[in-house]
């Protein structure tokens, strides 16, 4: 339910007679803590309590504490709203502690004990399927679960709760249907737009934005680390980098030569500059400088090579990013205790200069990022500055299977309007190489298919024997299904089905035409937040600019009003974006003078 960020509509300071109205209404829909636990959550006397109003017709309430440390509430004091505590959602029944809530009090609810493999769809917002639940370990059977009611999951050997939501099923019900079918339909979990609000804190080392982790398996696999590790805890990437590290020491050759400081701060750069240069685009940018070293710097490594911070002028990953910050290769950005790499200077001399080695850690670490990718999209996206992209492509029909394999394509792949053009192109040549620069081709069984076949329902003619290249590229492409692809900076490319729907600008007269309103509608598509585009807008317009929902219980799309006529600005804007104007359309339905 909060995958999407919601947009927050109000947001008011709570009485100290509603605050005691709200403590007393909770103690009734969660009894079974106590005072103690309840002055961990909701202190009387200490911090404001916010309220929320969400668009998706939540409400959320937030702790704000005036100190950053407090005894009683720990060292997190959350985000702009405070901590988030309690949310309300009427769809679902009514109040549900936060994960925050959940990690002070992990036995405020039930729980659902899951694998930690299945933790990563959780994550992804999917709700937990049966099959995903270990069973009870005393007899092996569910007793007290009922239908609607509230329940936590956890992964087992890590006691912190990562998600909640409300039953699908009762005890009668899972035994009666032999483990099968929903368990727990997800409101809230780690990772969504709630816990975004906080302070994006975890309660430990196992939890990760991808996957919930055993801690008791983290403890053994450091236990059998055989390394020294580094006594410093300045932050969360140095620790991922220490196991990281210690875990190549292992690995090293024992009659591996001596490195001194001078070499290892040349192999770290050697590592960076191949890693730019072959593996890091700049739409997957922004990223965390510990994801960029242990995904791409590290396996570029040359072979036969480790890298040991000890023995570097730098001495951590921190210090390193920020010398290449220095010697302008890159742009970093701190906050929170983690480094982002927002943009690589792909003009500078030592990257215009360096000549790219092989590397078999590299090349196995590209293969099974392919191997891993169900992505079937051959079009490769240049460097945009970081700005989303959206390309066209199209999918093959079942009759162009003979004219891909002859050229041995994928048929399975999305293709865009240049490839099935030079797909055209090379069959041609390979076919008939003394036509490859005339226009009018003669159609052999292989192109007739791929063309004509099970489409002869509307030709008034026959199959014609000679047709124009142009024709023949146009005739292809319209029987071929539309997709388009978003590719946003450091994001997975989304494939949507369909042409791309283009944005949508209307104005409309207000009170009797002495005002006007400018809608804009279907930014989305082109990876543009509604509330982020509002916010720009009041101040790029200098207008009142809102965000509402589309009409229609189907549509979950959102349009964005600005008042006044600024249908000119915002068409100036989107082309910032690299949005053409051929994919803007602009209405107007203001009445004529």
């Amino acid at each position: 339910m909060f995958k999407k960020q919601s947009t927050i509509q109000s947001n008011h300071l709570l009485k100290t007679s509603e605050r005691r109205r709200l403590r007393t209404e909770l103690k009734e829909c969660f009894p079974s803590l106590g005072e103690e636990d309840w002055e961990r959550i909701l202190p009387h006397k200490l911090g404001e309590v916010i309220v929320l109003k969400l668009s998706n017709k939540a409400t959320l309430y937030c702790l704000q504490c005036n100190t950053e440390k407090d005894e009683t509430l720990g060292s997190t004091f959350g985000g702009k709203f405070g901590q988030p505590v309690f949310v309300f959602v009427p769809e679902e029944g009514g109040w549900f502690p936060t994960v925050y809530t959940l990690w002070k009090v992990p036995h405020l609810l039930p729980c659902f004990e899951t694998h930690s493999q299945v933790s990563r769809f959780l994550l992804g917002a999917a709700d937990l399927m049966l099959p995903g639940v270990y069973p009870p370990d005393n007899d092996g059977s569910f007793t007290d679960v009922q239908f609607g009611q509230r329940r936590s999951v956890v992964v087992r050997g890590n006691p912190m709760p990562f998600a909640v939501g409300v039953c699908c099923c009762s005890s009668v019900d899972i035994e009666k249907n032999g483990w099968k079918g929903k368990a727990l339909k997800l409101v809230h979990y780690y990772g969504d737009s709630i816990w975004s609000l906080g302070d994006r804190s975890k309660p430990n080392q196992g939890f990760s934005l991808e996957q919930i982790d055993s801690i008791d398996k983290l403890m053994e696999e450091q236990h059998n680390v055989q390394s020294v590790q580094p006594q410093s805890t300045e932050d969360e990437e140095e620790k991922k980098l220490t196991q990281t590290t210690s875990q190549l020491c292992i690995e090293e050759d024992e009659h591996s030569e001596p490195c001194t400081e001078v070499d290892m701060d040349t192999l770290l750069d050697r590592c960076f500059l191949q890693a730019a240069k072959c593996l890091i685009e700049d739409r997957q940018l922004p990223m965390e400088a510990s994801k960029m070293f242990n995904e791409f710097i590290l396996p570029s490594r040359p072979s036969n090579t480790v890298i040991d911070w000890k023995k570097s002028s730098h001495k951590k990953l921190g210090a390193f990013m920020k010398s290449l910050s220095k010697r302008k290769l890159c742009k970093l950005k701190e906050g929170k205790g983690q480094l982002q790499v927002l943009t690589i200077n792909r003009n500078h001399e030592l990257y215009q200069s360096f000549v790219p080695y092989d590397s078999k850690e590299m090349q196995s670490t590209k293969d099974n990022t392919d191997s891993h990718s169900s992505l079937p999209v051959h079009h490769p996206v240049s460097h945009n500055n970081g700005i989303p992209q959206v390309v066209e492509m199209w999918k093959p029909h079942q009759h162009m299977k003979h004219l891909l394999e002859c050229l041995q394509k994928d048929e399975n792949a999305l293709y865009t309007r240049e490839e099935i053009r030079d797909v055209l192109q090379q069959y041609v040549q390979q076919k008939y190489p003394q036509n490859k620069e005339s226009c009018e081709i003669a159609l052999d069984d292989v192109l007739r298919d791929a063309i004509f076949k099970g489409n002869t329902k509307g030709l008034t003619e026959e199959i014609p024997s000679v047709m124009d290249r142009k024709e023949m590229e146009s005739m292809l492409l319209s029987r071929m299904q539309p997709y388009h692809v978003l590719y946003q900076p450091g994001e997975e490319p989304i494939i949507r089905k369909g042409a791309v729907k283009p944005i949508g600008i209307v104005i409309e007269d207000r009170q009797g035409g002495r005002k006007h309103v400018t809608r804009i509608q279907g930014i989305e598509t082109f990876g543009i937040e509604p509330e982020d585009f509002a916010q720009k807008a009041q101040i790029a317009f200098a207008c009142a600019s809102s965000v509402h929902p589309l009409p229609g219980k189907q549509n979950h799309s959102v349009e964005v009003q600005c008042q006044g006529n600024v249908a000119s600005d915002v068409i100036k804007w989107l082309q910032k974006f690299g949005i053409p104007l051929n994919w803007i359309q602009i209405q107007d339905k203001r009445k004529k003078k």
